[in-house]
């Protein structure tokens, strides 16, 4: 599955910079500009406020006759506390919720935003993942910046194995 991991990461990236929502908060300015969501490691240059995504953990939970691991991923969200014109809190509380997604006010349950709920697709690795699940939110602010972690979790299974 390690070898799988570019894939991964780029679903989470695709999901999170395809929502107009996010990226209005993260103040995407130039159009084609990439947006301020970042795999492992922001840029020394990176501005705020940004997210940082990456994996935690791929843990073997093979069952029966199938590969299946169990990933973990973290989901970071960084603001400055210091914005000119407006609130970091409120602006850190709208970004993790344009993250954790709306699957709650839908009727189907699945979100039309954000990872919770969300079932990324992994084709031609190989591997079919289920649901993306929420396991929690932490706060871990650092002088000056607001930041909070969100762990998800989803279990990937081998195929035609």
């Amino acid at each position: 599955m390690a070898q799988q991991f570019p894939k991964v990461w780029a679903q989470i990236y695709a999901r999170l910079s395809a929502d107009s929502g996010l990226l209005s908060l993260l103040q995407t300015t130039a159009p084609g500009q990439p947006a301020p969501i970042y795999n492992t490691i922001a840029p020394e240059a990176a501005g705020f406020p940004y997210v940082l995504y990456n994996i935690e953990s791929n843990l073997a939970s093979d069952a029966f006759n199938a590969r299946v691991r169990e990933l973990v991923f973290q989901v970071h969200t960084y603001v400055q506390e210091q914005l000119s014109s407006a609130d970091p809190w409120q602006r850190i509380s709208d970004i993790d919720a344009r993250i954790t997604g709306d699957w709650p006010q839908q009727a189907s349950r699945l979100p039309t935003y954000g990872l919770d709920r969300w079932t990324m697709t992994l084709t031609g690795s190989g591997w079919v993942a289920d649901m993306c699940g929420l396991l929690d939110s932490t706060p871990a602010n650092e002088l000056g910046v607001f930041h909070t972690i969100h762990r998800f979790r989803v279990l990937c299974t081998e195929v035609g194995v």
